[in-house]
């Protein structure tokens, strides 16, 4: 190869290098100038709903502290048992009542389960009221948690402890035998 075609050569694709270069840099130029714009967007948007903004924030931790505050309807401990919240709740809303009425037929559902301990009936207890859950009977129930802003879940565990414990009784059985070894056989 001649020197001539060596410097042809390379100036072509010198040529080609700085297009590429400056396609790139076009390229890169544009879509900065679309980021920019999209950026100047949001700032826009935030500046402009910075009172909404503010006002859910202020919202949202309200709503925090009163769910930290709210005491628990069930008090952890061996054997669960309700809260002073839970024994209010109870009362206030007529969950008692609603498994006062019901009792013969959640009976009936935790005895077909065959619980074998006080803890069974425990568990068994919360799955019977469970399949309540879409029953029209628990419409004014549902009504007091709208408005109280009680969960289903939390008014299901409220209500599982009070017929544990009332099926319990009519076992000549207290809540706390559910973890004494001795005494644990429904």
């Amino acid at each position: 190869m001649d020197t001539t075609t060596i410097i042809i050569t390379l100036g072509a694709l010198v040529i080609q290098l700085a297009l590429a270069a400056a396609v790139s840099y076009a390229t890169g130029k544009a879509f900065l100038a679309r980021l920019d714009q999209r950026v100047l967007h949001l700032e826009t948007l935030v500046s402009e709903n910075a009172e909404h903004i503010s006002s859910i924030r202020e919202r949202l931790a309200t709503c925090e502290t009163t769910l930290r505050e709210r005491p628990t309807m069930i008090r952890r401990k061996s054997p669960i048992t309700l809260s002073e919240r839970g024994e209010t709740f109870l009362r206030a809303s007529g969950a008692d009542k609603l498994i006062d009425t019901l009792y013969p037929e959640l009976l009936a559902k935790v005895e077909s389960m065959r619980p074998a301990t006080a803890y069974d009936i425990q568990e068994d207890s919360l799955q019977a009221v469970e399949t309540l859950a879409r029953d029209p009977r628990l419409n004014e129930l549902k009504n007091y948690l709208f408005q109280d802003g009680t969960t289903m879940d939390e008014a299901q565990q409220v209500m599982a402890i009070y017929l544990r414990d009332k099926i319990l009784a009519a076992k000549n059985m207290l809540p706390a035998d559910i973890d004494h070894p001795a005494l644990a056989h429904a």
